[in-house]
């Protein structure tokens, strides 16, 4: 599913407007879709009533009002939340409202028509609304219904690029959304306000699209992945030769998962580079052990097809010159995390050359993009895009709505799930990109595909565990499940 921005909305529907397809006709086609769902949803007689903001929403609103009372025996209201009309376009449409349609706007009389009327449509504020609907507003939308709610393109109240929701947001029991679906209704919270989302064609077409946005949002769904090829005729070299440089003395665990993780995920050959594995063996017999002199480590790197840094590496004086090391060293791809993060960020420019997957969680992301957690987790989209572009890698933005992205494209995962809010998912996450990577497939792809294996795993372990007692140790186990679904 293709998704955009309030930007890039107004980026499209000025590029129709240029080539032909003029903003009043959009609103008219948009009006006239509006009215032909409300009659697909309405019985003869229902009273309908219209809350309207002083946009071009309202606009909307004002030609399907004008279409349904002139050809049906609904009870048509409009309701007037803003004052009057203040876009060109609504005003153009509102005077040409019959007569015979009630226009209303006194506070208690709107939250009588609420109480009384079988549809309400929400055409208070567009895409472009953030921060807090005005409390005068908030209460009469607090105003008890049971009238079937139509968004029309959005929730009033939520915020179409992030995904926040306003107090006093009515949850839609449909939205109807103009040409594509706006990025912030498939984020949570707004995702839980939009009810059942139709997206109709108001005029804007695939051409539009392609002669104005470079930038590419997408939601990560099965369809959106694919397993890299493995023949029967291989063998342990044809898929892949991964050299994990993970765990310290303190934090074994995080070289264990990495590694569990990339070899349930089909990688041919694994070597663990490690201080001390005199008993790594006993939990994970599988890999080749080598130990931390440069020499080793420059050998091993030599032969692999993909290195992953930083998975319970620390941050000492040893672990900063190791990675440095590495990092300068590597011409195959390197998938960077946690402790790797935090020691990149000081010295940012040395992957500018290189072929880098970074998986930070926001705040690794804030130390990244210089900025606060609270910006990154206010502009998630925009920061990750923006790194990816200067940097010329793929980031994983980690989070209950995780982004992957190389600055052109953009996938969503949005299956939040709470019980993978425990240390070491992302050493689970790190291992599953570095063994797709290994394999041979392509940044971007390999790391669609991880996300949604991790993902898919972590919800199979919530409904089997509950998301309390689920561990990271237990996303490993599903893996295979996981892997067999997408294969079918």
């Amino acid at each position: 599913m293709r998704l955009v921005t309030p930007k890039q909305m107004k980026t499209l529907e000025a590029t129709a407007d240029i080539n032909g397809v003029s903003y009043e006709q959009l609103m008219r086609n948009a009006g006239d879709i509006l009215a032909k769902r409300i009659l697909e949803l309405s019985k003869p007689n229902d009273k309908v009533t219209f809350l309207c903001g002083n946009g071009n929403n309202a606009g909307d609103c004002f030609v399907a009002s004008k279409i349904l009372k002139e050809s049906t025996q609904l009870d048509v209201e409009i309701a007037l939340l803003c004052g009057e009309p203040k876009t060109e376009l609504s005003k153009k449409v509102f005077a040409e409202i019959p007569n015979d349609i009630e226009v209303i706007n006194n506070v208690d009389t709107i939250k009588t028509s609420i109480s009384r009327c079988n549809i309400i449509c929400d055409g208070i504020f567009g895409t472009g609304f953030h921060g807090e609907i005005p409390i005068h507003i908030q209460d009469i939308l607090s105003t008890d219904t049971n009238a079937y709610i139509i968004a029309v393109d959005v929730p009033s109240g939520i915020d179409c690029k992030t995904g926040g929701v306003s107090k006093g947001t009515l949850k839609a029991d449909t939205t109807i959304t103009f040409a594509y679906t706006k990025l912030g209704m498939m984020l949570y919270p707004a995702n839980e306000y939009c009810g059942n989302i139709d997206v109709v064609n108001i005029g804007i077409t695939e051409e539009h699209f392609k002669s104005c946005i470079d930038s590419k949002i997408s939601l990560l769904d099965k369809h959106s992945i694919q397993l890299p090829y493995r023949s029967d005729l291989g063998n342990k070299g044809t898929f892949g030769k991964l050299l994990h440089i993970t765990g310290s003395e303190n934090m074994v665990g995080a070289c264990i998962m990495a590694s569990k993780s990339a070899l349930r995920c089909g990688v041919g050959l694994l070597t663990i580079c490690i201080e001390n594995h005199d008993l790594l063996p006993l939990a994970i017999p599988e890999p080749i052990y080598i130990g931390r002199s440069f020499d080793e480590i420059s050998k091993s790197i030599d032969r692999s097809n993909g290195v992953l840094i930083g998975c319970g590496l620390g941050t000492c004086k040893k672990s900063v010159e190791l990675f440095r090391y590495v990092v300068q060293k590597a011409e195959c791809p390197l998938i960077i995390d946690a402790d790797g993060i935090n020691i990149l960020s000081s010295c940012i420019d040395i992957i500018d050359n290189k072929q880098a997957v970074l998986t930070p969680h926001p705040l690794e992301m804030s130390r990244l993009a210089k900025v606060s957690v609270e910006e990154v987790q206010s502009n998630r989209l925009d920061i990750a895009i923006d790194f990816a572009k200067k940097h010329h890698c793929v980031v994983i933005l980690k989070g209950a709505n995780t982004i992957i992205t190389d600055g052109k494209d953009s996938f969503i995962d949005t299956s939040a799930n709470s019980g993978m809010s425990k240390g070491g998912s992302g050493d689970v996450l790190a291992g599953i990109v570095s063994s797709f990577i290994a394999q041979g497939m392509n940044l971007l792809d390999a790391c669609k595909l991880s996300v949604y294996v991790h993902s898919q795993s972590g919800l199979n372990c919530a409904k089997r565990l509950s998301k309390y007692s689920m561990l990271p140790t237990d996303i490993i186990e599903e893996i295979p499940n996981v892997i067999k679904s997408i294969d079918t």
